[in-house]
């Protein structure tokens, strides 16, 4: 399915919330997007299923390393449900906190 797919087309929509990271990763067609697939993991909620963390608190990452590593599992679970890898792709992040500002930048992060 990856083949059939420009990957130019491809957009990934994160979402990381004090309770859950979401992704969504869609291919742009026209004027709309159509929705290949979505992962999404419990943002405080321990490797084991045990005791919650904080590893976001009131919109503000506490935990960098327990967020990274969910955010690279509910991306995994987004492109296995869209059969793509998402690569190169224009990407739309959403977070939100007290202290949070706004700055606009070109970057490439590796997950």
């Amino acid at each position: 399915m990856q083949d059939e797919i420009q990957q130019s087309n491809i957009v990934t929509a994160i979402d990381i919330g004090t309770e859950k990271i979401k992704v969504l990763v869609g291919r742009v067609q026209r004027d709309r997007v159509e929705l290949l697939g979505r992962g999404d993991e419990l943002t405080n909620r321990s490797a084991a299923g045990g005791l919650p963390q904080k590893n976001v608190w009131k919109g503000t990452i506490c935990n960098f390393d327990a967020v990274r590593e969910k955010l690279r599992t509910a991306i995994h679970e987004a492109e296995e449900d869209a059969g793509v890898v998402a690569e190169d792709t224009h990407l739309c992040v959403a977070i939100g906190g007290d202290k949070l500002g706004v700055e606009f930048n070109d970057a490439e992060i590796p997950i």
